[in-house]
């Protein structure tokens, strides 16, 4: 398992040499942000957060865990 800490901005989570995560069996990115209720993730393809289906801006939350058709991550 890898870790990773950012520190500002927005960071996107995927295949592009220009991500700030660069995950290159991903065929999709993942961004995540800051709103003022708290952190989300926003997605473009269809996800499974805790075992439900899930698109667009999705809460982040302690616990969860998402996966797509070639990615999958847990939150602690």
């Amino acid at each position: 398992a890898a870790g990773y800490r950012y520190v500002g901005g927005f960071p996107i989570l995927g295949p592009a040499a220009g991500s700030h995560v660069v995950c290159p069996s991903w065929s999709s990115e993942l961004l995540l942000f800051r709103h003022r209720s708290g952190w989300f993730f926003r997605s473009l393809m269809e996800v499974n957060v805790n075992g439900q289906p899930a698109q667009g801006q999705i809460p982040l939350e302690a616990g969860m865990r998402m996966h797509g058709e070639d990615f999958s991550l847990s939150i602690e």
